[in-house]
């Protein structure tokens, strides 16, 4: 099966052959998506906090914060963390 370029919804074209990195990091660290990004708030967690939202005060995507990985490059101690807590 041949690879065929990916469209984005934005218009962004991807050719075919084109290796893509997702980064991690980057998404902790995105100024539209945290308030004060390089600072430590962990208030920014809490659902009643200001700091929950975005800067420009919308919900913040679900992709902005992800401690654990995800797919099969998943942070093994997540499921042994959740086996944990049910314990």
């Amino acid at each position: 099966m041949a690879h065929q370029p990916i469209t984005h919804s934005s218009g962004l074209v991807i050719p075919q052959n084109t290796y893509v990195r997702f980064s991690m990091q980057g998404c902790h660290y995105h100024e539209d998506e945290w308030q004060n990004p390089y600072e430590f708030l962990p208030e920014r967690h809490d659902p009643n906090s200001e700091l929950f939202k975005t800067p420009s005060g919308g919900k913040r995507s679900s992709l902005a914060y992800n401690p654990f990985g995800f797919g099969i490059r998943a942070c093994p101690g997540k499921s042994l963390g959740q086996l944990l807590l049910k314990v």
